[in-house]
């Protein structure tokens, strides 16, 4: 079986992408933590070198936990995925109106944590609000494919071909931070 070994390129891909999307999105105004000055490690860290989340903003919050539940996945690590992949689903939820990109980064959470339903829900959440836009496509591609449906896997290819040439002249600065996961499924798609 081929599709264990897609997921783990996707999250990869997805996780490089939010490295380059941090890097670029804004700060959203600090929230009053849940839990202030309480020190969280987030990648081994201990002691001083131990993460701060309260001191963080919820789109901070959210994008460090988001990489260290893709870093797990990949790497195979259950325990830390069970772990840190509720604290970034509430994280997530703090976010106020999250964009297409942070939903997109919650549903390949949720898929790590194995809830396909709730990734469903945020694949049509993206593009209830936007039809044509890549991540619900692909989001949702990417459901079909660990559900073995094979029948909503070719639609969701099919419309992400067709969806494709407009999307990528459209220029959203979320793609480029993903381009690698979004070329993948367009080669996967154009078979």
């Amino acid at each position: 079986m081929l599709w264990p070994y897609v997921v783990v390129a996707v999250l990869l891909v997805a996780l490089v992408g939010t490295i380059t999307v941090t890097s670029r999105r804004g700060a959203a105004p600090a929230v009053a933590p849940a839990a202030a000055g309480v020190p969280l490690d987030l990648g081994g860290a201990t002691g001083a070198d131990a993460v701060d989340l309260s001191a963080m903003t919820p789109v901070e919050r959210f994008d460090r936990l988001f990489d260290r539940v893709m870093r797990a996945s990949e790497g195979g690590d259950a325990a830390t995925v069970t772990t840190f992949g509720p604290m970034a689903l509430a994280a997530f939820e703090s976010l106020g109106v999250p964009d297409a990109d942070a939903r997109f980064h919650a549903g390949l959470i949720r898929m790590a944590t194995g809830d396909l339903a709730g990734a469903k829900i945020l694949a049509a959440s993206i593009s209830a609000e936007q039809p044509r836009h890549l991540f619900g496509i692909l989001l949702k591609g990417r459901v079909a494919e660990q559900e073995g449906d094979a029948s909503t896997l070719e639609a969701a290819r099919r419309a992400f071909v067709a969806a494709y040439p407009a999307e990528s002249a459209a220029q959203r600065p979320e793609y480029p931070g993903h381009q690698v996961i979004i070329d993948r499924f367009l080669a996967e798609a154009s078979r």
